[in-house]
C-alpha cells in the first residue's frame, strides 16, 4: 500500500495505524504533530487512525535545544 510522507513515497502493509507507523520510525506520537490528508491528528487519536492507500502525511516532531 502506498502513502506519501513529507513529500516522499512510502510502502506500508495494510491495516497499519498512524501510531504504529510513527513508532516504527522511532517517533513518539505524543511529541509528533501529524496532518493526515491536511487534517491535524491529535496524539490521542493516532491509535485509531488506520492508514489507507494514497494517504498524505505531513510529520513534524519537536526537538529541544538551546
Amino acid at each position: 500500500m502506498k502513502i506519501t510522507v513529507n513529500g516522499k513515497p512510502f510502502v506500508i502493509e495494510p491495516g497499519v495505524s498512524l501510531e504504529q507507523f510513527l513508532q516504527a520510525r522511532g517517533l513518539d506520537p505524543a511529541k509528533t504533530v501529524v496532518a493526515v490528508n491536511g487534517n491535524i491528528a491529535g496524539s490521542q487519536d493516532c491509535g485509531g487512525i488506520i492508514l489507507k492507500e494514497n494517504d498524505v502525511l505531513d510529520v513534524m516532531s519537536f526537538v529541544g535545544g538551546g
